[in-house]
Protein backbone atom coordinates (compact mmCIF):
# COMPACT_ATOMS: atom_id res chain seq x y z
CA UNK A 1 0.00 0.00 0.00
CA UNK A 2 2.60 2.09 0.75
CA UNK A 3 4.62 1.63 -2.55
CA UNK A 4 1.45 2.51 -4.06
CA UNK A 5 1.49 5.51 -2.52
CA UNK A 6 4.84 6.51 -3.56
CA UNK A 7 4.51 5.68 -6.75
CA UNK A 8 1.65 7.81 -6.83
CA UNK A 9 3.23 10.77 -5.75
CA UNK A 10 6.17 10.86 -7.77
CA UNK A 11 3.39 10.75 -10.70
CA UNK A 12 1.52 13.64 -9.11
CA UNK A 13 5.14 15.64 -8.42
CA UNK A 14 5.74 14.72 -12.11
CA UNK A 15 2.82 16.04 -13.69
CA UNK A 16 2.97 19.36 -11.66
CA UNK A 17 6.96 20.34 -12.38
CA UNK A 18 5.63 19.44 -16.00
CA UNK A 19 2.80 22.04 -15.90
CA UNK A 20 4.90 24.55 -14.04
CA UNK A 21 7.46 24.39 -17.16
CA UNK A 22 10.34 23.02 -15.18
CA UNK A 23 12.26 21.01 -17.31
CA UNK A 24 11.37 22.30 -20.89
CA UNK A 25 13.13 24.46 -22.61
CA UNK A 26 10.58 26.84 -24.58
CA UNK A 27 12.75 29.40 -26.12
CA UNK A 28 12.62 29.73 -29.59
CA UNK A 29 16.58 29.96 -30.10
CA UNK A 30 16.98 26.20 -28.85
CA UNK A 31 16.40 24.44 -32.21
CA UNK A 32 18.73 26.84 -33.89
CA UNK A 33 22.94 27.19 -34.11
CA UNK A 34 23.00 30.51 -35.40
CA UNK A 35 21.31 34.00 -35.41
CA UNK A 36 21.04 36.46 -38.19
CA UNK A 37 21.28 40.06 -37.37
CA UNK A 38 19.30 42.22 -39.59
CA UNK A 39 20.22 44.99 -37.95
CA UNK A 40 18.31 48.15 -36.29
CA UNK A 41 14.51 49.66 -37.68
CA UNK A 42 14.61 53.37 -37.32
CA UNK A 43 11.61 53.80 -40.37
CA UNK A 44 8.93 53.91 -37.89
CA UNK A 45 10.57 55.78 -34.87
CA UNK A 46 9.37 58.63 -33.16
CA UNK A 47 11.44 61.29 -32.09
CA UNK A 48 10.36 63.56 -28.92
CA UNK A 49 11.36 66.54 -27.65
CA UNK A 50 13.98 69.41 -27.98
CA UNK A 51 16.85 67.19 -29.10
CA UNK A 52 16.52 66.43 -32.32
CA UNK A 53 16.54 70.23 -34.40
CA UNK A 54 19.60 69.00 -36.67
CA UNK A 55 17.13 66.22 -38.79
CA UNK A 56 19.85 66.29 -41.83
CA UNK A 57 22.65 65.02 -39.39
CA UNK A 58 20.06 62.04 -38.22
CA UNK A 59 18.56 60.79 -41.27
CA UNK A 60 20.33 58.64 -42.68
CA UNK A 61 23.57 59.66 -41.25
CA UNK A 62 23.40 58.68 -37.55
CA UNK A 63 20.68 55.83 -38.07
CA UNK A 64 23.75 54.11 -39.73
CA UNK A 65 26.38 54.82 -37.03
CA UNK A 66 23.77 53.55 -34.60
CA UNK A 67 23.97 49.93 -36.91
CA UNK A 68 27.32 50.05 -37.54
CA UNK A 69 28.58 50.75 -34.00
CA UNK A 70 25.97 48.22 -32.68
CA UNK A 71 28.23 45.98 -35.25
CA UNK A 72 31.18 46.47 -33.61
CA UNK A 73 30.33 46.80 -30.14
CA UNK A 74 27.19 44.51 -29.34
CA UNK A 75 27.24 41.39 -31.45
CA UNK A 76 30.02 39.02 -29.15
CA UNK A 77 28.37 40.46 -26.47
CA UNK A 78 24.75 38.95 -27.91
CA UNK A 79 26.75 35.78 -29.16
CA UNK A 80 27.97 35.27 -25.37
CA UNK A 81 24.76 35.77 -24.17
CA UNK A 82 22.50 33.57 -25.85
CA UNK A 83 25.29 31.23 -26.94
CA UNK A 84 24.72 31.15 -30.63
CA UNK A 85 27.21 32.12 -33.39
CA UNK A 86 25.83 35.83 -35.19
CA UNK A 87 25.76 36.44 -38.81
CA UNK A 88 24.94 40.01 -40.66
CA UNK A 89 22.85 40.60 -42.92
CA UNK A 90 22.10 44.61 -42.62
CA UNK A 91 22.05 45.93 -45.80
CA UNK A 92 18.11 45.77 -46.19
CA UNK A 93 17.69 47.49 -43.04
CA UNK A 94 19.93 50.64 -44.28
CA UNK A 95 17.64 50.76 -47.04
CA UNK A 96 14.53 50.73 -45.51
CA UNK A 97 16.36 53.69 -42.45
CA UNK A 98 16.66 55.72 -46.21
CA UNK A 99 12.67 56.15 -45.63
CA UNK A 100 13.06 57.57 -42.39
CA UNK A 101 12.70 61.27 -42.02
CA UNK A 102 12.05 64.57 -40.02
CA UNK A 103 8.21 64.06 -40.48
CA UNK A 104 8.61 61.67 -37.29
CA UNK A 105 10.55 64.52 -34.58
CA UNK A 106 8.05 65.58 -32.50
CA UNK A 107 9.46 68.90 -30.87
CA UNK A 108 6.51 69.52 -28.78
CA UNK A 109 5.47 66.06 -27.96
CA UNK A 110 2.14 65.26 -26.33
CA UNK A 111 0.86 61.88 -25.19
CA UNK A 112 1.30 59.76 -28.07
CA UNK A 113 5.02 60.67 -28.08
CA UNK A 114 6.09 58.58 -25.18
CA UNK A 115 7.52 55.61 -24.40
CA UNK A 116 5.13 54.70 -21.83
CA UNK A 117 2.61 54.28 -25.20
CA UNK A 118 3.59 52.39 -28.04
CA UNK A 119 3.87 54.08 -31.37
CA UNK A 120 3.68 50.44 -33.34
CA UNK A 121 1.78 47.28 -33.54
CA UNK A 122 1.79 44.01 -34.12
CA UNK A 123 0.74 44.37 -37.86
CA UNK A 124 3.25 47.03 -38.08
CA UNK A 125 5.95 44.58 -36.98
CA UNK A 126 4.77 41.82 -39.12
CA UNK A 127 4.65 44.35 -41.79
CA UNK A 128 8.33 45.18 -41.57
CA UNK A 129 9.55 41.74 -41.16
CA UNK A 130 8.35 40.71 -44.91
CA UNK A 131 10.04 43.75 -46.21
CA UNK A 132 13.43 43.10 -46.13
CA UNK A 133 15.21 42.62 -48.16
CA UNK A 134 17.84 39.72 -47.32
CA UNK A 135 20.95 38.01 -48.50
CA UNK A 136 19.99 34.96 -45.89
CA UNK A 137 17.27 32.85 -47.43
CA UNK A 138 16.27 30.95 -44.34
CA UNK A 139 17.49 30.82 -40.89
CA UNK A 140 16.30 32.84 -37.14
CA UNK A 141 17.01 36.60 -37.72
CA UNK A 142 17.14 39.35 -35.13
CA UNK A 143 15.54 42.71 -35.21
CA UNK A 144 15.24 45.68 -33.31
CA UNK A 145 12.81 48.22 -34.32
CA UNK A 146 12.83 51.85 -33.14
CA UNK A 147 9.81 52.89 -31.55
CA UNK A 148 10.33 56.06 -29.17
CA UNK A 149 12.86 58.50 -28.58
CA UNK A 150 12.11 60.70 -25.61
CA UNK A 151 14.12 63.58 -24.59
CA UNK A 152 12.13 64.75 -21.61
CA UNK A 153 11.45 61.13 -20.53
CA UNK A 154 15.35 60.50 -20.87
CA UNK A 155 14.21 56.83 -22.66
CA UNK A 156 13.69 55.12 -25.31
CA UNK A 157 11.64 52.16 -26.17
CA UNK A 158 12.48 49.29 -28.94
CA UNK A 159 11.08 45.77 -30.06
CA UNK A 160 13.19 42.80 -30.29
CA UNK A 161 12.11 40.54 -33.17
CA UNK A 162 13.43 37.10 -33.74
CA UNK A 163 11.66 36.08 -36.88
CA UNK A 164 11.80 33.04 -39.49
CA UNK A 165 13.77 34.33 -42.14
CA UNK A 166 12.20 31.55 -44.84
CA UNK A 167 8.60 32.26 -43.72
CA UNK A 168 8.77 35.51 -42.01
CA UNK A 169 6.75 35.16 -39.60
CA UNK A 170 6.74 36.46 -36.16
CA UNK A 171 8.59 34.15 -33.75
CA UNK A 172 8.90 36.23 -30.96
CA UNK A 173 8.59 40.49 -30.45
CA UNK A 174 9.35 42.01 -26.74
CA UNK A 175 9.23 45.94 -26.29
CA UNK A 176 11.50 47.04 -23.79
CA UNK A 177 12.13 50.78 -22.50
CA UNK A 178 15.55 51.67 -21.31
CA UNK A 179 16.89 54.51 -19.69
CA UNK A 180 19.02 56.77 -22.68
CA UNK A 181 22.66 58.25 -21.27
CA UNK A 182 26.13 59.32 -22.07
CA UNK A 183 28.39 61.67 -23.86
CA UNK A 184 27.14 63.21 -27.27
CA UNK A 185 23.53 62.84 -29.34
CA UNK A 186 24.99 59.46 -30.65
CA UNK A 187 25.89 57.86 -27.04
CA UNK A 188 23.05 59.39 -25.07
CA UNK A 189 20.69 57.59 -27.59
CA UNK A 190 22.66 54.66 -28.03
CA UNK A 191 22.48 53.51 -24.72
CA UNK A 192 18.44 52.76 -24.89
CA UNK A 193 19.67 50.57 -28.03
CA UNK A 194 22.39 48.48 -26.82
CA UNK A 195 21.11 47.94 -23.04
CA UNK A 196 18.59 46.14 -24.61
CA UNK A 197 17.64 42.18 -23.80
CA UNK A 198 17.92 39.76 -26.90
CA UNK A 199 16.54 36.59 -24.61
CA UNK A 200 13.09 35.81 -26.13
Amino acid sequence: MKKKFFNTAIVFIAVVVSGLGFGKDKSPLSAVDSIIWVGIDFSLVKMAGPDFNNPDEIFPGMLDKWNNLFVKERLKKISSEIDKKIEVDVEGVFEVNKKASKTQIKPFPGPDDSTKKSNISNEAIAKQVKGYTLKSKSGMGLVFIADCFNKIEKAGSIYVVYFDIATREVISSKRQVNDAGGFGFRNFWFRTIKDASVKP
